[in-house]
């Protein structure tokens, strides 16, 4: 349930950021996760569609970082961060890395970039996993 009513100075405002945050860390290791249950390459659908997920949240949520097109990066240096948050931020930059090389190989317009797009995602996928094997819990 969100907080539409406060008698403490800012609790709603610090309750969205945190609605913010939460989401966002859920839609990008959504990301990690389905190219972990994957095959790992992003040939399936279902990372894809987790991406296409996460881009369309950012895209929503934080219209004005977006340059073109939501990049999973977008905006996260804009958000708002309660104290005690910052370990869930690191977790979400981290797992927006991967996105970022998993939204390359999948515009990649040769053999080559491919090549290079799938080592970069590879790379970014087993450094999340080994930064972050659990969740970051977000308690209000």
């Amino acid at each position: 349930m969100r907080m539409v009513r406060s008698s403490v100075p800012g609790a709603t405002d610090r309750d969205h950021a945190i609605r913010l945050l939460t989401e966002r860390a859920v839609l990008t290791r959504m990301v990690c996760r389905e190219l972990k249950d994957g095959d790992g390459l992003g040939n399936d659908l279902r990372p894809q569609t987790a991406l296409f997920i996460l881009s369309r949240w950012i895209g929503d949520n934080l219209p004005d970082s977006v340059q073109v097109e939501p990049c999973p990066d977008d905006g996260i240096d804009q958000m708002s961060v309660p104290d005690g948050y910052a370990e869930l931020v690191a977790q979400m930059k981290s797992g927006a890395q991967v996105g970022k090389a998993l939204f390359m190989l999948l515009t990649a317009d040769n053999r080559i970039q491919h090549e290079s797009d799938h080592e970069n995602l590879k790379r970014a996928l087993a450094a999340y996993w080994a930064k972050h094997p659990v969740t970051v819990p977000a308690v209000r």
